[in-house]
Formats: structure tokens, sequence, C-alpha cells
């Protein structure tokens, strides 16, 4: 009798285990910026779909709460570091959000940033950025009479070091949702690790 109710035990904990595994699949966690970026480690750009990407790119939080990213954001210029003071405000009528409009402290933002995807542990993160045109003769533009949100890159980014192999998981996903996106720029490199340690280089912007 006991190791029959045991046997039961054991079945149902498997079908409680199976059906609770099911429902994650079908229902994932909700994708949270806030929860990604609230961390003292460095955040790095490993890869990026973006032009004008910038080598060692990365990102430190200085401050956060419920509606704002204070950050700064170093990256290797041709002549040195150089050092950038950013606001973020996040965006979306209640939490968890995922997204933030981003500009310089004290100016307009100039973008948005939106992590669509976020990878076991916060280990690394996939953004999807688009910035503000002012392009008059764009149909947005027409539409609505004032600058408009436009797509501009993806950028996969990583907490900490570990460079590519932290951001394989996120570049697995990115590859499989959009096949079409073959540009990439590799921005990180064990090289970079130096700038990640520095408070301050070069302040472009206050």
């Amino acid at each position: 009798m006991i190791i029959l109710c045991a046997l039961l035990l054991a079945s149902y904990q498997t079908s409680v285990a199976a059906a609770y595994e099911s429902y994650s699949d079908d229902f994932p966690e909700a994708i949270n910026i806030t929860e990604f970026l609230d961390t003292s480690d460095n955040i790095w750009t490993v890869i990026t779909t973006a032009n004008d990407s910038q080598r060692c790119k990365v990102d430190k939080k200085e401050f956060i709460n419920r509606t704002h990213y204070y950050f700064s954001r170093k990256h290797r210029g041709p002549s040195g570091f150089v050092e950038e003071k950013f606001r973020g405000k996040f965006t979306g009528s209640i939490p968890p959000f995922t997204s933030m409009e981003v500009g310089a402290i004290g100016g307009a933002p100039t973008g948005i940033e939106e992590l669509i995807y976020q990878g076991d542990r916060n280990g690394c993160g996939v953004f999807e950025l688009r910035n503000v045109t002012r392009v008059i003769h764009s149909p947005c533009y027409y539409l609505y009479n004032e600058p408009c949100w436009q797509y501009r890159a993806f950028d996969i980014r990583v907490r900490g070091y570990g460079g590519n192999v932290s951001a394989q998981e996120c570049l697995e996903w990115f590859r499989t949702e959009y096949p079409k996106e073959t540009f990439t720029r590799v921005l990180y490199n064990n090289s970079c690790n130096d700038i990640g340690r520095l408070h301050v280089i070069v302040s472009k912007r206050q």
C-alpha cells in the first residue's frame, strides 16, 4: 500500500511538472527592461546591425527607479575613449516595461531602445533601436506633422564579461527570428575590458 501511494505521488508530481512546463512554454515570462538594466555590471554591446556602430560600446548604470534610467555610455573613438551621459524614460502604461526613450541629459529624446528578447537570468538581451527622423518628405511626417520614430537597428548586449559565450543564447534567437538581418558587426573583444573599468575618459555631452 505504501509503495502504491509513493508511485501515485510520483506520477502526480511528474504530471504537475509537465503541466507547468507546458504552461510556461505557452505563456513565457514577460520581458522586463527595468530588470535587465538594474545591475552594477557593465552592459556590453557585443553585436550590432547599426551602420554607425561604436567599438567597445558599454553602458553603466548610475541611477534607476520606476520611471527613469540614468547611465553612462562609453566607446572607443578614433583618438581615444569617449563617455556620454544619457537618460532613459521607460515607456508604457503599466509595468513591466519593455522600452525607453533615450536622450542626452537635459535634452529631448533622440531614440527608443526596446528589449525584445531577455536571456536566461538576464545574461543577454536583444534590443531593437529606433531613432527619430525629421525628414519632412517622409510619409510618417506627412501623416502626423511631427518627427516620427523609425526603425534603426538591433543590438545584442550582455551583462558583465564573457562576450560571445554569454551572447550565444540571444544570438541564436536573433538569427532565428530575423534571418534577413545578415549585416552585423562585432563590437566587443577582450581588449575592450579596460574601457569598462575606467570611470571617466572624455565627457562629450552633459
